[in-house]
């Protein structure tokens, strides 16, 4: 049973305990649909009254009833089982509420509460048709809360007429234009004319809103979440309150579908993210400015002679999507593999990031808190520790999480040796995070340089945990090291070379592998033209007719084996590996001899096969998906 509760919260004013803006939630069943069952009507309720024995036991921890209520409800959804179950976690979050109660607030806080607006500076090049839907995606139809068109400065790298007209008819103003780039030498990459924009429009920025603390800084190839500028404004205070935060950041690396859920969580990493980030101008005046580099601009920002151990702060699910395919350091295989299923928030209704001082009466816990270094390291000893942690001894117990056997909603923890300081040429990581499907890049979203977090099998939350760090260019054990229980497995990258991650239920269910019926067609084109009984999928009767396929490229694994290629082609004895981007397939007939005629050909790096690829000589295994009911 938890603790009595304090005899008062320090943080709480007596006002917001006296009358809190959020009541108790209400007792009592869900609204039941027309010809809801009886059974689902209990799962329902038995829901809420756990939500509800939740919150009380978390709100029992924190303070009196009402005040504790409260901060229990502004508690990420996925962080209030452990605010009940973890005393620490809880003298956390109370010693976090008397700091921000007692500090004073900075200038972007004092800026923000008395209703300034941030200048968000756009950098631009040749891009008119990304930068037309970029502007659209901020400014039409009030899509992102808070935006208007005087705060948008747009910087335009050359003098593209095209790029201007879209300025204007977009903001009614000419962009600023950046004609003259002072680079040495005579030819000028990619990386140093875009470090030279970076400069000249920040520099730029700061000049044109000189009462302006900070600045939100996107390129011209973005789309928005509605509450974008709610969520850097509703954490800004983070920046000044909290001396470890580095900056802050709208974009997740591994926020990619399925991998995310809490859209009220904050992550920290040491890691620089960008992608639509917001800059104080302290940090731009007393570090940055006198020391930008002449190229990778980006990679400086991340180096620790930059953020001296402090940290990026970021959303569990993304407020910004990058959109575009093409560009300086960008190709279709790697939009593929890490930008095009980004998933970002597009519900215009939430409202749980507001700017400060924008609210009636202010909250006793402010969201911003939550993303505080102090309570996110107790959040995750308190995952660490509870005793409904799932610490693996086995990958089956994983897959299990996946295929929706085991309970949701939990924590799981593998617990993994890997060499972060490697200088192999395939970075050990990478094998376990091809089979998560997260960046092959360690450091991307690593916190305390040990740590990745993100969603398994649903509402899971998965942490892996290194037993090293690699903070400082050497090799140390990490601080979570000594929570490792004895019967948890110690994995190693070797433990995931060859695997293939599992696939939901839902997918599996709906999978079809389809042969493409002759030589150089991509599996595109013959999953669109496969027509599909959609009978044995769903709910879906085959009297409704056929439908049309499309191409799942997070299914090619199924299809990558000797004994899926020998049920489909005449190549039983002869499956050979190779590599190619439109395997796994069938070298047809008639190809000259050093082709392997008649031979079947798995790929030995199946993420990199891609639906459109194809080949003159091979026939394609598609995993096509009837279009509607292509699983989430």
């Amino acid at each position: 049973a938890p603790p009595a509760p304090d005899a008062a919260i320090a943080a709480a004013p007596d006002a917001a305990i006296a009358a809190p803006k959020l009541g108790p939630p209400k007792l009592g069943p869900p609204k039941q649909s027309q010809g809801q069952s009886s059974s689902a009507r209990a799962g329902a309720l038995s829901a809420v009254l756990s939500e509800e024995a939740m919150l009380a036991s978390a709100a029992s921890r924190v303070g009196d009833l009402a005040a504790g209520l409260e901060v229990a409800q502004s508690c990420p959804p996925s962080w209030r089982r452990l605010l009940g179950e973890s005393q620490p976690f809880a003298d956390a979050v109370k010693i976090a509420l008397a700091e921000a109660k007692n500090a004073q607030p900075g200038p972007i806080e004092s800026f923000l509460a008395s209703g300034g607006h941030l200048p968000v500076a756009v950098l631009a090049a040749n891009r008119p048709d990304m930068l037309r839907q970029t502007l659209g995606s901020l400014l039409d139809g009030g899509r992102v809360r808070g935006a208007r068109r005087e705060d948008v400065l747009v910087f335009q790298d050359g003098a593209d007429p095209q790029v201007a007209d879209v300025v204007r008819n977009a903001l009614g103003r000419a962009p600023t234009q950046h004609l003259t780039h002072t680079l040495r030498g005579a030819k000028q990459d990619g990386a140093a004319l875009i470090a030279a924009h970076y400069k000249f429009s920040l520099e730029n920025a700061f000049a044109l809103r000189p009462a302006a603390p900070a600045v939100i800084v996107v390129e011209d190839d973005f789309l928005f979440s509605p509450d974008f500028l709610d969520l850097l404004y509703g954490a800004a205070p983070l920046l000044e309150r909290d001396e470890s935060t580095f900056v802050l950041s709208a974009w997740n690396d591994n926020g990619l579908r399925g991998k995310v859920w809490d859209k009220s969580a904050l992550c920290r990493t040491g890691f620089f993210p960008g992608l639509g980030w917001l800059l104080p101008r302290k940090l731009w005046e007393t570090e940055l400015r006198d020391q930008w580099p002449r190229e990778h601009w980006d990679h400086w920002m991340r180096s620790k002679d930059r953020h001296r151990g402090r940290e990026s702060v970021f959303p569990e699910v993304n407020r910004d999507y990058h959109a575009g395919k093409k560009g300086t350091f960008m190709d279709d295989y790697h939009h593929n593999r890490y930008f095009k299923d980004i998933d970002y928030n597009t519900d215009g209704g939430l409202a749980y990031w507001r700017r400060p001082g924008q609210e009636e009466s202010p909250r006793i816990a402010p969201p911003w808190l939550w993303g505080s270094a102090a309570v996110y390291e107790a959040r995750l000893v308190a995952a660490l520790t509870s005793p409904r942690t799932l610490h693996l001894a086995n990958l089956r117990d994983l897959e299990e999480q996946a295929q929706g056997t085991s309970r949701q909603g939990m924590t799981v923890v593998l617990w993994h040796e890997t060499d972060f300081g490697s200088r192999a040429e395939v970075p050990p990581f990478k094998a376990m995070a091809d089979y998560f499907n997260i960046w092959h890049e360690w450091y991307r979203t690593a916190h305390a340089g040990c740590l990745h977090t993100f969603r398994w099998g649903g509402r899971t939350e998965l942490l892996l945990v290194n037993i090293q760090d690699f903070l400082d260019d050497r090799r140390h054990e990490s601080r979570y090291a000594k929570y490792r229980p004895n019967e948890a497995k110690l994995f190693t990258p070797r433990d995931f070379h060859g695997l293939r991650p599992p696939l939901s239920p839902a997918l599996r269910r709906a999978l079809r592998l389809t042969p493409a019926p002759r030589a150089g067609l991509s599996c595109d084109s013959v999953c669109a033209a496969t027509a599909v009984d959609p009978g044995p999928w769903g709910d879906s009767s085959a009297s409704a007719g056929p439908l049309k396929a499309v191409c799942e490229a997070k299914a090619f694994g199924e299809a990558n084996t000797c004994a899926a290629l020998e049920a489909h082609f005449e190549c039983a004895g002869m499956c050979v590996e190779s590599f190619g981007s439109e395997q796994p397939a069938l070298v047809v007939e008639g190809a000259p001899p050093e082709a392997l005629p008649g031979r079947c050909l798995v790929s030995t790096a199946v993420d990199r096969s891609t639906c459109a690829a194809s080949h003159p000589l091979t026939r394609r295994l598609c995993p096509c998906v009837p279009r509607d009911e292509l699983p989430p």
